[in-house]
């Protein structure tokens, strides 16, 4: 057999050392080199500074979006030779529209986000300048009513539909069952919650006793903010402290997620009315006067938030989209739809005023002096109702009337000209409470007629009338004056506007603040004049051009006293 050689090893290639330094050098320089010139590109980004974006959130969007910007790279930040950092800030939006109503520069945002349009609109009407009636919506979350479980499953659900009626009828072991909400002055989920309810009670009821009994259940367990009403939930399922704790509101589908997460004593499940409030839907709004570089940064911001990475976030967090719908990330809770929820856009500005002035009309504590217009022109027929003037605005008196709890004080004065001696007007019940006369001021009302031929002190008798309410603030109850007139001031003995004015800002006192409401009937109503006197007093001065709609604009007049003390 011939003999097996060992393979001889292949002869290793020679590197130079020099070619290895000259490889490794090479490498170095060209690490070197790029972090070189990338840090020369980043000083050139931002070599003309860096600005700080401020953004203001609803709190509970708040992380999400500081968690969004975060995220932001840097070439995402960068504008030309300047860069800029967002600054998000959770601040309540009933403080940033309160702030921009009384044109505040103290700490004004950049970019607003609320968690409604609502806000948008609040801030408007109480007379901001530079808030955009509309933003871009960033997120969607539906408004139900979060239930503790064990009352939820013990009223029937989820097999059984459970809703507003359900609720503020049913009963524990031992009391009814406990229903609150967050103040719908100050509150968008409040406000949603309180449209929801209205749309399950008959057109016909709205304004009637079991209406206002159902918003003053509500009312007498209102918070101002949600967390707020989280806290008051039951810690155990024993039947005494689901009796004493409270057990229903309105509450965002999101804030019920978050809230369950965690896994809590007692978990809260979202029972969807039908029908259903205004969901939130978290406009991105730029305000006015921003610098041209801050609205470039908004956009940059707002293209990032509308990302599919930060929509994950979004996700994440429980919130939808601004259509609806949801994703994977989206957090699996009990009783929470994961199919797409359709937004419900808010109602005409002057649904949400109307149904606003009943909640304060039936859960602010009142010191009102009502003053009916009397004069000739009141007996004009009201075409189609086969009613005067006169007889429409007593029946909207009397409706309203009703509207007031007893722990409120009215008075009620009737005015022309000539009425009481030189005296255009007449005290027909003196201020006091109305858990006293009540019957009194329905007999007044009933008795009233009006005077022929009588002309319109206006002017005289809004000055009497506002020194009667100062005369007695009280610190504990909002005070104002209601003025029901069909026309303008038209009495040659009394005050000119001018010389009205001038008296009445002499009178006005902000430690003591007492507003003037005008409800104007008809069209020969000088609804200018009305609004110089009404501004005065911080006041408001409204317009029925229609008599026979009087009441819906009654309620409108009555969410003018929305200043709860002692905050006036």
């Amino acid at each position: 057999m011939g003999e097996h050689r060992a393979a001889e090893p292949r002869p290793r290639a020679v590197v130079p050392l020099r070619f290895v330094v000259g490889l490794v050098l090479l490498g170095l320089l060209s690490w070197f080199g790029g972090r070189y010139f990338l840090g020369l590109q980043q000083a050139g980004r931002c070599s003309a500074g860096t600005v700080t974006m401020s953004v203001a959130a609803a709190p509970d969007i708040a992380p999400a979006l500081g968690q969004i910007a975060a995220a932001m790279s840097p070439s995402e930040r960068a504008l030309g030779d300047q860069c800029f950092t967002t600054r998000v800030s959770a601040i309540d939006p009933a403080q940033v529209a309160a702030a921009q109503a009384a044109k505040s520069s103290d700490g004004r945002p950049d970019v607003w986000v609320p968690d409604s349009t609502l806000w948008l609109t609040r801030a408007a009407e109480g007379g901001a300048t530079g808030v955009p009636e509309h933003g871009v919506s960033i997120a969607s979350s539906p408004v139900a009513i979060g239930v503790a479980e064990p009352v939820a499953r013990t009223l029937g659900w989820p097999a059984a539909p459970v809703g507003w009626g359900t609720l503020l009828s049913a009963r524990t072991a031992t009391s009814p069952v406990r229903v609150a909400i967050t103040d719908p002055a100050r509150s968008a989920v409040g406000m949603s919650g309180l449209l929801a309810l209205s749309g399950a009670i008959a057109p016909k009821d709205q304004q009637g006793a079991t209406f206002a009994a159902a918003l003053r259940t509500l009312g007498g367990n209102r918070s101002a903010v949600l967390s707020d009403l989280f806290s008051k939930l039951p810690q155990s399922t024993d039947p005494t402290a689901l009796a004493a704790a409270v057990v229903a509101f309105p509450a965002s589908e999101q804030s019920i997620i978050s809230f369950d997460i965690p896994h809590p004593p007692v978990n809260v499940v979202p029972i969807y009315p039908v029908p259903a409030g205004p969901a939130l839907d978290y406009p991105f709004t730029v305000l006015d006067g921003v610098t041209d570089l801050v609205r470039q940064a908004a956009d940059r911001l707002l293209a990032a938030v509308q990302g599919q990475q930060a929509r994950g976030v979004l996700w994440t967090s429980g919130f939808r989209t601004p259509s609806g719908g949801t994703g994977a990330a989206f957090p699996p809770v009990d009783g929470v739809r994961s199919d797409p929820v359709e937004p419900i856009a808010l109602p005409e500005p002057e649904r949400a005023r109307s149904l606003l002035g009943l909640w304060t009309t039936v859960n602010l504590p009142s010191r009102l002096l009502a003053v009916l217009d009397v004069s000739g022109s009141m007996a004009e027929p009201v075409p189609g109702t086969g009613k005067t003037r006169f007889d429409v605005t007593l029946q909207t008196a009397q409706q309203g009337l009703a509207l007031f709890s007893d722990d409120s004080e009215l008075g009620l004065w009737a005015f022309s000209t000539g009425l009481d001696g030189a005296l255009p007007y007449r005290q027909l019940v003196p201020i006091g409470p109305l858990a006293t006369q009540r019957a009194a001021i329905l007999a007044a009302e009933s008795a009233a007629t009006v005077k022929a031929n009588g002309g319109t002190g206006l002017y005289a008798t809004t000055l009497a009338a506002y020194q009667a309410v100062l005369d007695g603030w009280d610190k504990t109850r909002a005070n104002s004056v209601l003025i029901i007139t069909d026309g303008q001031n038209d009495d040659p003995s009394g005050p000119t506007l001018d010389q009205a004015l001038t008296a009445l800002k002499k009178l006005v006192d902000p430690r003591r603040p007492v507003r003037v409401i005008f409800l104007g009937v008809g069209p020969d109503v000088s609804l200018a004049e009305l609004d110089k006197i009404a501004a005065a007093t911080h006041g408001l001065a409204v317009l029925a051009t229609d008599p026979a709609k009087l009441s819906e604009v009654f309620l409108q007049a009555l969410a003018a006293r929305p200043c709860q003390p002692p905050n006036c």
